[in-house]
């Protein structure tokens, strides 16, 4: 495909995770669905005080409180994993098998992948690469994520072979000027914005500082037949 090729996507300085901008776009992702929470309990407070609640209606917010709240949860999480990652060393990395993992993430989000209409396509074998097997754990599923929200094709290719992970989708591309901008703390591209994907903005941000922490770096091809992002890491 005709790609614009970046590499070793410079990690900007820890002081940039919470930037005035970047402060705005989490109290937004924070405050959204706290909304969300706090007027439904209020609803069926009221409900249940005046004695006209609806069995059926009460299990629909209820459902709804916990998917804001899982969303929430998801949104802390990730802030949490990335100030980790920006300021302070990880474990010993020892060695761990990415083709194992991989085929794991990719078994645990196919439900997820199945819900957006999204098909997941494996190729791995034995990969063994100097990372924890949570921050490989990580990186996986971030990029996997990415690419089953983002894409606006159904086949998403993840392939390990050496100690490279790559993840294929078939959407659009990205724009050349947001290709840089993506890998930033709570930064999205124009077309997720558009179509309203949920989303945090962290999670590129968190696969990328994964890599580089275990000294590997991530890699990105794009063009109008879609986006492949592979990282590479040292052998173990």
């Amino acid at each position: 495909m005709g790609v614009a090729v970046v590499t070793a996507v410079p990690v900007p300085e820890p002081a940039r995770l919470l930037d005035s901008a970047a402060l705005s776009r989490l109290g937004h992702d924070l405050r959204s669905p706290l909304t969300g929470i706090i007027g439904l309990a209020g609803l069926m407070r009221r409900k249940i005080t005046c004695g006209g609640a609806d069995p059926v209606q009460q299990d629909r917010q209820l459902q709804l409180i916990a998917d804001s709240a899982t969303g929430l949860l998801a949104t802390i999480e990730r802030v949490v994993a990335l100030a980790k990652l920006e300021t302070r060393d990880d474990e010993p990395p020892g060695s761990t098998d990415c083709g194992t993992v991989a085929a794991e993430v990719v078994a645990e989000l196919t439900p997820a992948a199945v819900e957006h209409g999204r098909r997941l396509h494996a190729s791995t074998g034995p990969a063994p690469a100097a990372i924890t097997p949570a921050a490989a754990r990580l990186i996986v599923t971030e990029l996997l994520d990415n690419a089953i929200k983002y894409s606006t094709e159904a086949d998403i290719e993840v392939t390990v072979t050496g100690a490279a992970i790559s993840v294929a989708d078939h959407g659009p591309g990205l724009p050349a000027g947001e290709q840089q901008r993506i890998f930033q703390p709570f930064e999205r591209g124009t077309a997720a914005e558009e179509r309203e994907v949920a989303g945090s903005g962290l999670g590129l941000a968190l696969a990328q500082r994964a890599t580089v922490r275990h000294g590997g770096t991530l890699g990105m091809a794009t063009g109008p037949d879609g986006t492949v992002f592979t990282v590479t890491l040292p052998r173990a």
